[in-house]
């Protein structure tokens, strides 16, 4: 079966890089042409439990036997003409089409960027892509916080020592050269915008927002970070009575409580404290990729 033929902007995240923003903009901008997440409300979910499953289960899940492609294709195109969206104007966005996302901790399952972006473009015949990028270690520090906000129980390095040692951890996706290069590889059109000049309203970043189809000005600000005292304490009561997705966290990793009223006393800062050792790992590897971004898009983000 071919793919439906219909033009649609799908923006693959990431998280914790003003995803749920360029989301709300999109639901004010695109009405019935918008096929993406929705906002908090219904666990988040998209508008029809057919979107749902597909874009949060079958795609990014599924092993390639289970994936049927033409059965997707053939809801998708119900579903599009049900909502009357023009068929040239379509947008699409929720952050685990990344390959990366607070949804895989629960399932203790890691995904494959590559598996996504190939099963997007069997699905679209005109699928135009927009990546958001964040310079590494503030992007780590700002996930890192949102997992002990939903009750991870690890330090800071832990889960960076982790991230490098998987082969399909964050690490892969932060190497963004390679993850630009095999979008475009996959994808006709990639856009490629840093969240600093987002954030900062930079005209050259919010030019490149406005050929994807987004109008970048004045997005709404959402999701703040807890204050690093606070994420401490929510880190500690974390470790004495697991939760969420505490719970799924291998016993190894578990911080322990004496360590982190160690690391309180003796630190200025207890809740991101790397060693030499890993900063220099992820130094390394950051600038290298941040070379290699400049080169394909030239946009610079600057390395920890």
């Amino acid at each position: 079966m071919k793919p439906l033929p219909v033009r649609i902007g799908i923006h693959i995240g990431l998280p914790k890089c003003a995803s749920t923003s360029l989301q709300l903009r999109m639901i004010d901008a695109s009405g019935a042409n918008y096929l993406g997440k929705q906002l908090p409300g219904s666990d988040e979910a998209f508008l029809d439990q057919r979107l749902t499953e597909l874009f949060r289960t079958r795609l990014p899940y599924d092993p390639a036997a289970a994936f049927d492609l033409a059965s997707h294709q053939r809801v998708l195109g119900e579903i599009i003409a049900a909502a009357g969206a023009d068929s040239r104007a379509l947008m699409l966005s929720d952050e685990l089409l990344s390959g990366i996302g607070f949804r895989n901790v629960p399932r203790r399952q890691l995904l494959d960027p590559e598996t996504i972006f190939r099963r997007l473009a069997g699905l679209f015949a005109e699928p135009r892509v927009l990546i958001v990028v964040r310079s590494q270690m503030p992007f780590l520090r700002s996930y890192y916080a949102e997992l002990v906000g939903h009750g991870y129980n690890a330090f800071f390095d832990t889960f960076l020592r982790t991230q490098l040692a998987s082969p399909l951890g964050l690490a892969q996706v932060l190497r963004y050269d390679r993850y630009v290069a095999l979008a475009r590889r996959i994808f006709p059109e990639v856009e490629v915008v840093p969240f600093e000049g987002l954030v900062a309203g930079e005209p050259s970043t919010l030019d490149a927002l406005e050929r994807f189809g987004i109008d970048g000005r004045d997005l709404p600000r959402t999701n703040p970070s807890l204050e690093k005292q606070k994420l401490v304490q929510v880190l500690r009561s974390n470790i004495i009575k697991p939760r969420n997705f505490g719970l799924h966290t291998p016993l190894g990793d578990v911080a322990d409580v004496r360590e982190l009223e160690r690391r309180r006393r003796e630190n200025a800062d207890p809740l991101y404290l790397v060693d030499r050792e890993l900063a220099a790992r992820w130094q390394s590897l950051s600038a290298r990729a941040n070379e290699g971004l400049e080169a394909l898009t030239g946009w610079r983000l600057e390395s920890p």
